[in-house]
């Protein structure tokens, strides 16, 4: 029985699925067993394990594609890193000195294709992609650093043909972060997913993977990313993919520095910019993006706890675990061990998006709230400061990041007139 993944499952294995689990664990390789084969596919689909993909693949066989609008200085050390063995295509989004674009360009031996006027860069990065004449094709922004053995393992998982993008993780170009703001995007950049590999998929811990720099199979990506989006391209393209049976894979050993922006004003424009999309990718996938997302046990929880009755919500906690414990009678040996870690994890995650939301989108709402009950509320703050603590050190930039999450989404909402990003949703 293994137990995790995102979202949690239990999977319960056979005798034999057991010793062959036990067996790749001790770093046996993938036999050419269909059955074996099934079960690599089952665990890695439900996130309980992840591949180690051989290194199979070929630069030869990669267009990386740079977009670019100005900042030609940024355009020659990002190519300066980029293996000479891929083809690459510089796409100059509009401009205002494309002869500077193409001399940095020419210079790293790189063709480029030059939309006038700029289009925007999901159009910038369609554009690259049609000018490629490979299988494959990564996307790298020009205010992107890659490693020299770029793209590494994020090719070499593009062995698998279920696979349509591979992701690194970005990490902020400069360790030394002497501002508080630079510090938080050090370690809380909305680029970076973090450190836990796995797939990219909504209702999961890892929802998106950013376009600052992805590897994909050509064939794969279609028309490639929506012209009309603004912003959010690449929540919506890898959502698509993700309908359409393909897999997006993440992994974080791959890793590729991004030049953060760490002026205050900047910072929180580009922030709200960010979360703008969210009523338009509701739209476009409007089961997948909701201001929060909650079991029917964790609603019930967290709405008991919120409005003050702890009894309330440690009872429909505890119907939670029974109600776990008896599906997974007979399918494990310990069923309440099982059903009350499996619920505790859960609910601590639902417990951080409630808090989130609460500080971010529904920000209006707690305030009015406050204003029409303030004692009622108090309890609600003191909460809320209690778990703002860990982050003492972040205090500014997390408050100034929760407001521009609310700012933004409303600002999206009035553009879509819609406020379905706005709606919680319940799932089982």
């Amino acid at each position: 029985m293994v137990f995790g993944g995102s979202p949690l499952r239990v999977i319960r294995l056979s005798g034999h699925g057991a010793t062959v689990v036990k067996s790749w664990r001790r770093g046996a390789a993938l036999g050419d067993s269909p059955a074996e084969r099934q079960l690599a596919r089952r665990l890695t689909d439900a996130g309980l394990a992840h591949p180690d993909p051989p290194p199979t693949g070929d630069p030869k066989q990669l267009t990386v594609v740079v977009p670019v609008r100005d900042r030609a200085a940024d355009l020659a050390r990002c190519l300066a890193t980029i293996d000479r063995r891929c083809s690459i295509v510089v796409v100059d989004d509009g401009s205002r000195d494309g002869a500077a674009i193409d001399t940095v360009a020419r210079a790293a031996g790189a063709s480029v294709v030059r939309l006038e006027p700029g289009r925007g860069p999901a159009a910038a990065r369609n554009a690259g992609l049609g000018a490629a004449c490979t299988p494959f094709v990564a996307f790298v922004d020009s205010d992107c650093v890659v490693e020299p053995t770029f793209p590494g393992r994020l090719l070499d998982h593009l062995g698998d043909p279920a696979v349509a993008i591979a992701a690194p993780r970005i990490v902020a170009l400069e360790s030394a972060a002497a501002s508080a703001l630079a510090r938080y995007e050090t370690r809380r950049s909305a680029l970076d997913m973090g450190e836990r590999e796995g797939l990219v998929r909504p209702d999961s811990a890892l929802p998106y993977a950013p376009s600052a720099a992805l590897v994909a199979r050509a064939a794969a990506l279609g028309p490639g990313f929506a012209e009309e989006l603004g912003i959010g391209e690449d929540i919506d393209l890898i959502w698509r993919l993700t309908d359409a049976g393909w897999r997006v894979r993440y992994d974080p050993a791959v890793t590729v520095a991004h030049d953060h922006r760490v002026v205050w004003r900047r910072w929180f424009a580009r922030r709200v910019k960010y979360d703008t999309s969210s009523a338009a990718l509701a739209r476009r996938h409007p089961e997948k993006l909701r201001a929060l997302t909650l079991t029917r046990g964790g609603a019930a929880v967290w709405t008991s706890l919120l409005l003050g009755h702890p009894g309330v919500a440690a009872g429909a906690h505890a119907l939670d675990v029974a109600v776990i414990a008896r599906t997974l009678r007979h399918r494990v040996s310990e069923p309440w061990l099982v059903a009350s870690r499996l619920t505790a994890r859960g609910r601590l995650h639902e417990g951080r998006q409630v808090a989130r939301t609460l500080t971010g989108p529904w920000l209006p709402f707690l305030l009015a709230a406050t204003a029409a009950r303030p004692r009622s509320t108090r309890r609600l703050w003191t909460a809320l400061a209690i778990a703002a603590i860990p982050e003492w050190r972040d205090l500014g930039p997390r408050a100034s990041d929760a407001l521009a999450r609310c700012i933004g989404t409303w600002l999206g909402c009035a553009q879509e007139r819609s406020l379905r990003a706005l709606l919680p949703r319940l799932r089982r």
